[in-house]
């Protein structure tokens, strides 16, 4: 309840622009969003000029400029899979913070059993993870500190689950066999 009063969480679900949107294009309308909303919150305009830094002033201005959610088909379809399990129904978590690629970057194939990345490598960084939605609050207090991302992060389809690492690839299917 401390956090409702201080927290909106601003909605986008322009199917038209958003429906087959990659982890990159979101990043793309979230960058520009956090840009249109910088004048608006900074009192001091100073703090908007450019120094240089990737990270950019909003990078200490807390987890509603650095960090996104998202929801793709396999987040929706959680909704209503993943309801009766241990994580419930997830979301992605976006760090804009992460980097932006160029479009010949983002021109890489993902490998069917994969959730995102060039390579099966566990330790690369796919710029987004996994939160289970009843820990959103929780995520929100520790990514207060932009530099916890890369001490909590687990690449997809790996999630940190409070005190649990969930494989939700792992889940999915175990759930579908439960219900088949």
């Amino acid at each position: 309840m401390d956090l409702l009063s201080r927290h909106q969480l601003v909605i986008n679900d322009d199917i038209e622009k958003f429906d087959g949107a990659t982890s990159h294009d979101i990043r793309d309308h979230f960058k520009t969003w956090v840009t249109d909303q910088l004048p608006q919150i900074v009192t001091s305009p100073e703090l908007l000029t450019d120094n240089n830094d990737r990270l950019g002033p909003q990078y200490f201005l807390g987890p509603g400029y650095n960090f996104c959610l998202f929801m793709d088909d396999f987040c929706f379809d959680s909704l209503e899979l993943f309801e009766d399990s241990l994580s419930g129904p997830i979301v992605k978590c976006l760090s804009k913070p992460w980097g932006i690629l160029t479009l010949q970057e983002r021109n890489y194939k993902i490998h069917p059993e994969w959730h995102d990345g060039e390579t099966d490598d566990e330790l690369e960084m796919v710029g987004w993870i996994y939160l289970p939605i009843h820990s959103y609050v929780g995520w929100y207090d520790t990514l207060e500190e932009p530099s916890n991302w890369e001490a909590f992060y687990l690449r997809p389809p790996m999630m940190n689950d409070e005190c649990s690492i969930v494989n939700v690839e792992e889940e999915r299917l175990a759930l579908l066999r439960r219900k088949a």
